[in-house]
């Protein structure tokens, strides 16, 4: 969308695209060091902290929970992506960043109050805090650009660590007012972030906890049927996501396979029966299903014709609702929509080079 790098709305609190930034700050907790992502601290509480003495990882880790929870940080990353966006890429006006500094800096003059009055007896943890959250807000700026731009984001992952770098600066420098080092960065993400982090900040920390909780029961599965004798049908146990999407695409081949047989002259008395009960087969989704194909459609069409143009997802998106659903999930298919791009698709490089060829002409 031109407007999404272009913007030229009134006011600024009302852009035309909003990412789900509380989403991204969320996610960002589970890749620092004391987290809820972090292992080594998963079942350690912090003792009560005395002022006056070093922050631990799990007192800060705690405290930046509560931070990033308000709804004044929300605001501070919304206008620092902004910022962001106009400083690294140069696409958003200056009279409309120098609205977003404003707002840049009423929230962090609200966090900087808050913390002053929390932790008022205790001002290492308020300069813990502080010194914390421009990288925090940082690796959530990257994890946006990284899921909004779909056609840039091999780009963005193999520049990952120059992406990382120019994002903290920025945010560093609209927060405090001061230009940090490439080395002061790198010294604070590795202080600041676990290893899995700062070697790879483009995944989702979220779907990585997921996979790992996920191996988890598999291994305890494992371990505690490893002496039991064999069974099968065991219908105790639920099916997890990968099985029931498997499930899915098995059940549509089949529907598939029993309207080209119909069409071809058999009759449905001849079809093979099915065990499963009609009150519990997938089937009975199928409206709904429906339903959500032509809400997509209807929402595509209405967002082609406020911006425009038709890039080649908009294009491609009812040749894949018309899809016979043979397909399997190891195809190997292009990747499903991303928590950003379900919401608000961002635009890439292509349209960004046709705008500078409009503005040329």
């Amino acid at each position: 969308l031109k407007t999404v790098l272009d913007p030229a709305w009134a006011q600024p609190t009302e852009p035309l695209v909003d990412p789900p930034f509380g989403q991204y700050l969320d996610e960002v907790l589970l890749g620092i060091v004391g987290g809820a992502g972090d292992a080594a601290a998963k079942d350690v509480r912090p003792s009560p902290r005395n002022p006056g003495g070093t922050v631990s990882a799990l007192h800060r880790a705690e405290a930046l929970a509560h931070i990033l929870a308000m709804e004044h940080t929300r605001h501070i990353c919304r206008s620092t992506f902004w910022l962001v966006l106009a400083g690294a890429f140069g696409q958003v006006r200056a009279t409309v960043a120098r609205r977003f500094r404003e707002q840049l800096g009423k929230g962090w003059f609200a966090i900087t109050l808050h913390c002053m009055t929390t932790y008022a007896d205790d001002r290492d943890m308020q300069d813990a805090v502080l010194w914390s959250l421009p990288f925090l807000i940082a690796q959530s700026i990257y994890r946006l650009l990284v899921d909004g731009f779909i056609e840039d984001r091999k780009r963005f992952i193999n520049d990952a660590e120059a992406m990382v770098l120019k994002a903290s600066q920025i945010a560093h420098f609209e927060v405090t007012g001061f230009q940090v080092s490439p080395e002061v960065v790198r010294k604070s993400r590795n202080r600041l972030f676990l290893k899995r982090v700062v070697k790879s900040p483009h995944i989702d920390q979220r779907e990585l906890m997921k996979g790992r909780k996920r191996q988890e029961i598999l291994e305890c599965h494992t371990a505690n049927a490893a002496l039991q004798p064999l069974s099968f049908g065991d219908p105790s146990g639920s099916l997890e996501e990968t099985q029931l999407d498997h499930v899915l695409h098995g059940s549509e081949a089949r529907r598939q396979a029993e309207l080209k047989l119909l069409a071809a002259g058999k009759q449905a008395w001849e079809l093979a029966a099915t065990p499963v009960p009609e009150h519990l087969c997938v089937q009975r989704h199928m409206p709904l299903e429906q339903f959500g194909k032509a809400l997509r459609r209807a929402q595509t069409k209405r967002l082609t014709s406020i911006v425009g143009y038709v890039s080649d997802g908009a294009a491609s998106s009812d040749g894949e609702d018309d899809d016979d659903g043979t397909a399997t999930p190891s195809d190997g298919g292009s990747p499903g929509p991303t928590p950003l791009s379900a919401t608000s698709p961002l635009p890439g490089r292509r349209m960004s080079q046709q705008w500078a060829s409009e503005a040329d002409g």
